[in-house]
């Protein structure tokens, strides 16, 4: 149905500090891959070929800061050092080969719903809220075609049509938040 963008690029202020958030529902082919060195005039003549690519980030995070790179995807955490594609760190899930991190996901949160025990889950409820809220709050934002402003407490700052964005008109009883 095509509600949202495919590709939408977002920036959060987070008072002198900012996240350029990107979802990307397209595969790009370059996931992961560091820019190469910039070639041509003007620029630093060096026979040093560019970094080779770092491993595919299909789904997942990649954080740049200002001593290198970070990707995070199911296949686990690398640490790159500078912009090049040096591995300074990486930590890979513990799962068997071929095993889907998906599945697991969703297997603990079965039996935690069975056990009716919160303190089941691998990970806290509340860092699956967080973590789709700039995806969320990015949506609004294209929705209105407007810069959106978070007030206090879970709403934005004098924009009722934001704020209805922020949960459904009705709930299907007894899934009422």
């Amino acid at each position: 149905d095509q509600e949202t963008p495919n590709t939408l690029l977002a920036s959060f202020d987070f008072g002198g500090r900012e996240i350029v958030f990107e979802v990307r529902g397209l595969m790009t082919g370059s996931e992961g891959v560091p820019a190469a060195p910039r070639r041509g005039p003007g620029a630093p003549q060096t026979n040093t070929p560019p970094p080779p690519p770092a491993p595919g980030v299909m789904i997942g995070n990649l954080v740049y800061g200002t001593e290198g790179w970070m990707a995070m995807s199911d296949a686990g955490v690398r640490i790159y050092k500078g912009d090049s594609s040096e591995v300074v760190m990486e930590e890979k899930p513990e799962r068997g080969p071929g095993s889907d991190s998906t599945a697991a996901h969703m297997e603990n949160f079965l039996a935690a719903c069975r056990s009716r025990k919160v303190e089941d889950l691998h990970d806290p409820i509340n860092n699956a809220y967080l973590s789709a809220s700039l995806c969320h709050l990015a949506n609004i934002s294209y929705r209105t075609g407007r810069k959106l402003n978070i007030g206090p407490g879970p709403k934005f700052a004098n924009d009722p049509e934001a704020n209805q964005m922020l949960t459904r008109k009705e709930y299907r009883k007894p899934y009422v938040v």
